[in-house]
């Protein structure tokens, strides 16, 4: 699911691993949506070299979606239950393998 624009240079083949990682079905990190760069190539261009913004513009949590992480992590961590994993989620995942 390449998208054929973007940065050109050294700074393509970063570009192409963060579509290729975010736009990958089997990654659950971005649960909200589907590609957290989608319809953000601005953004994106802002965090290459040579923009106004590094990396951490782009991947650094809302401060909404930070509380509600931190929020579901004291919850994991209160209940003491890691049979699932201890990552903190918001939402159920939907592509996870069931035994």
């Amino acid at each position: 699911m390449r998208r054929s624009h973007g940065p050109i240079g050294a700074e393509r083949a970063f570009h192409r691993w963060l579509e290729d990682v975010c736009l990958d079905p089997e990654n659950r990190a971005f649960e909200e949506e589907r590609s957290p760069f989608a319809e953000r190539d601005a953004e994106v261009l802002r965090a290459a070299p040579g923009g106004d913004q590094d990396i951490s513009f782009l991947i650094t949590s809302s401060p909404e979606r930070a509380a509600l992480l931190n929020k579901a992590y004291m919850a994991l961590v209160k209940e003491q239950s890691f049979e699932f994993g201890r990552d903190s989620v918001i939402t159920p995942p939907v592509n996870v393998h069931t035994t």
